[in-house]
């Protein structure tokens, strides 16, 4: 999404679906990807470009980052802000390891 003033770029959002990604997941979960904004031109410039975001993707769920302007936008916003915890294992498969490859 982009936002101009007098034909110039003044803001703008990029963003993907994560079910970009994966199937089994709806449009509804959004990961904003990069924003940008110059000097306050107009008055809550990432605001509008991240309401008309929720609006034209009926987008749920917005991730981003955890850099303390971001959340201190979106608690203003109206998002709920929470910390997330992330755990995962690897396992490597035993037929695939070169000691069983013999």
């Amino acid at each position: 999404l982009i936002l101009k003033f007098k034909k110039k770029i003044i803001s703008f959002l990029c963003f993907y679906n994560l079910s970009h990604y994966d199937k089994n997941l709806n449009n509804q979960i959004t990961y904003l990807s990069l924003a940008f904004s110059e000097k306050n031109i107009i008055p809550g410039q990432l605001y509008l470009l991240i309401n008309k975001l929720i609006n034209n993707n009926k987008s749920k769920i917005i991730f981003t980052s955890p850099h303390q302007a971001v959340l201190k936008l979106n608690q203003k916003i109206g998002f709920k802000v929470r910390k997330m915890n992330h755990f995962f294992s690897v396992f490597k498969s035993l037929l695939n390891s070169k000691k069983n490859a013999k």
